[in-house]
This record gives C-alpha cells, structure tokens and sequence, in this order.
C-alpha cells in the first residue's frame, strides 16, 4: 500500500520458494487465489534442503543488499530429487524414494538461519536475532561449554540454552565423528498443547523469563505505601526476549487489591503506556494500559509520520528515543541474562491483607493492530510467560509470601 509499484523484499524470507534465480522483485499477487500452489506454500522443505553454504561479509554478516535466501548458495541440479542436510548417513525408511543425498555443515551452524534472521530496512535494524546471538555468551565463543548454536536449542528435543553443550565432534555431521544422529526436531518454538492454559502456544516462550526478585517495603512517608519491587531476567533465550519483530512484546503487569479484591490506588512507579491496550479488548488479549508495569519492546516511531509504535518498518524508522548519557534507547528488550529492575507503591489499606499479582505476557502485536486485523482470534493469543501471587499484611512487609503460578 506503501508502495504499490514495489513488491519489495519480504518474499526473500517468507515467500522464498516464489523467488527464482532470474526474478530480483517477485509478484505475489497471483499465489494469494492459488493456495494450492507449491510455491505458494511459503517455506518448503525444498527452500532449506538444496542450500550449500551462506555469503557472509567480512564480519560474519550476511549482505544487507541479499536478504533471506539472496545470501544463500543453491545446488542447481537437473535431478529434483537430490537433497542435502546435515549427515551423510542418512537412513530413508521410504526405500520407493529415490532421493540423491549429500550433507553441508552448514546446516549446524548458526548462520544457516542468519540469512532470514538478520536484516535492515535502510539503515535502521529490524531483524537480528543472529546479531544478538552472537553477541551473548551462546554464540561469543565456540570453545566455550556454554556455547549453543539456533539449532540446539531450536531444533532438538532439549531446547533449554542453559543445558550442557553438544560436543563438536557431535555436531560435524559431515564427517567421521558424526555418526551418532541428533533428532533435527522441526518444531523450531516447541509448539503444542499447553495443560495450564488449556490451549495449544509456543511451549518455548513459557518461561523464557522469570522474576528473579519480588520484594516489598512499608514505606509511610511514601503517602502510606507499600513498595513493590520487581526484577525481571532472560533466563532461557539465546537472543533478546522478545526477538525479531517489532510488533513483539512483553508487558509486566503489577497488580495489589486489598482484601475485598478493591484495587489499590498507584501512588508511584511507572504505568504502561495506552497502546498496552485501552477499552475492550478482543479474544485472547487483556487491555493493561495505564495498569502499574511497563513494556519491553523495541519501540520504533517513524521518521516521516512521528507515528509510534509502528509496524510499517519498511517506512524510514528511527528509535523512539536515545538517552546518550546513560547508553540507553527506547530498545528495552531483554538481552540473554539481562535483568531489569522496576518499583511500584500502592496505597495501602486501613486493614487486612493484600494480595500483588505481578504477571509477564508475551503479546505478538500491538493492541489496537491486533483488532484491526482480527489476529487474537487466532493463535496470536497472549501468552504468559511467568506469574506470581503474593499476599501478606502491608505493614509487615517481610511476611509477605509469594507463590509463581505460571508456567
């Protein structure tokens, strides 16, 4: 709509099997009436398993003028049916197959995905998973035990980061030492049915982050307030939590109602900003804005427009705000075992307890372009990463007593 006599370059990454080698800007137009078309189908098998290496820079980046599979090396083959992977020793239980196989060691390494998990939109970051990656303690060092590359925790039935390492020998699968196969488990976010929420979510993102403090103070001279403070850490994922997008978020929410379930009044702390959700919300989403909390986000605005948040970052964007003296900038999300920090005061009541629930929600988009386009409906439900209930009497804050209750 931006640009309607450019098809641009999100095809390289989500419509790959639509792009050929003579086609630099594919039209797309004619798969969205023919959904049965293979090449419609966006990521096939045959996208991934033809490729034989990745062109990086000088850096260990792909070309930012090569998004998605642009960086990558094909087999051209006139046999369609000859495939690469990541062993040589495959065993096809389909012997009617006759299938041509060869292996890559690419294909055990994270740079295989760096191709579609890094890229920029003029000169602005959007997409860099595999930049964080490499800069956090899994992908720093390859000598180091607790060095993890996408696919072991992506692709194997263990997808904690904090597990013990695969040995080299193990993951060269192209050659003698790997002959032990590893379950290349294609389920990359773990996605399945979830007992507590009732519903099938990416398993992956439950508990990615927890509450590594939850703390509380009575503090009088604060108008009558109890104090809440509340630590948060990226405890499991290998890159910023959330990742990619920017459409994707993590919004902690701080509660306390005393003990008729009233709410307590905020005295003091941070609120979440209105595009957490005002007014009533769709299926599958809560509206939080104005609550006690905040958002961990990489917040864009758009150059031309001023608008913020957006989703439109093919437009000119630029970070919503940069603090220079402080280092810091309007990308709050958490890094690999980043932990943050916040405090909340409630007005605490004449008598009884209270109880604080305090709850992290992943939200894959904004609210108000959630209801637009009807994806809470879905499967684009939030998720709730982790959640505590604490209760105790105001006053006496050290006996105050906390339970997780999620995942």
């Amino acid at each position: 709509m931006d640009f309607p006599q450019e098809p641009g370059n999100c095809a390289y990454c989500h419509v790959p099997a639509a792009v050929v080698s003579t086609q630099t800007n594919p039209d797309l137009t004619n798969y969205f009436l023919n959904d049965g078309s293979a090449i419609g189908e966006r990521i096939t098998c045959e996208v991934c398993h033809k490729v034989l290496n990745i062109v990086l820079d000088e850096n260990g980046y792909p070309l930012t003028d090569h998004p998605g599979i642009l960086s990558f090396t094909y087999l051209h083959s006139n046999n369609n049916q000859y495939y690469i992977g990541p062993f040589a020793n495959i065993n096809i239980q389909n012997k009617s197959l006759v299938h041509k196989l060869t292996c890559s060691q690419v294909f055990n390494r994270s740079e295989f995905c760096a191709a579609c998990h890094y890229g920029k939109f003029g000169d602005m970051m959007i997409y860099n998973s595999y930049g964080e990656w490499r800069n956090s303690k899994y992908g720093d060092n390859p000598n180091e035990s607790d060095y993890k590359t996408c696919q072991d925790c992506h692709m194997t039935a263990n997808k904690d980061p904090n597990a013990k390492s695969i040995p080299f020998p193990k993951r060269d699968g192209c050659t003698e030492n790997g002959v032990e196969p590893v379950d290349y488990n294609h389920n990359l976010l773990d996605y399945g049915f979830d007992d507590k929420l009732n519903r099938d979510v990416s398993r992956m993102i439950r508990g990615a982050a927890e509450f590594d403090k939850l703390d509380f103070s009575y503090e009088p001279e604060k108008m009558n307030s109890l104090g809440v403070t509340v630590r948060v850490v990226n405890t499991k994922a290998g890159h910023k939590f959330p990742t990619d997008s920017p459409l994707r978020h993590l919004i902690l929410v701080v509660e306390a109602k005393d003990r008729l379930g009233t709410p307590l009044m905020l005295t003091d702390g941070e609120r979440i900003p209105n595009w957490g959700g005002v007014g009533n919300p769709p299926y599958g989403m809560l509206s939080y804005g104005g609550k006690a909390g905040k958002i961990f986000a990489n917040l864009l605005v758009e150059s031309d427009t001023n608008i913020s948040p957006t989703a439109a970052y093919w437009n000119p964007t630029k970070l919503a705000w940069i603090n220079t003296e402080k280092k810091t900038n309007s990308d709050t999300r958490l890094a690999p075992g980043k932990k943050d920090t916040s405090k909340y005061y409630f007005a605490v009541p004449a008598h009884g307890e209270v109880t604080i629930s305090i709850k992290l929600i992943y939200r894959y988009a904004f609210f108000d372009l959630a209801m637009q386009k009807g994806w809470a409906y879905s499967s684009r439900q939030d998720i709730v990463v982790t959640a505590a209930e604490c209760t105790g009497i105001p006053t006496e804050p050290e006996k105050i007593k906390c339970v997780i209750t999620d995942p």
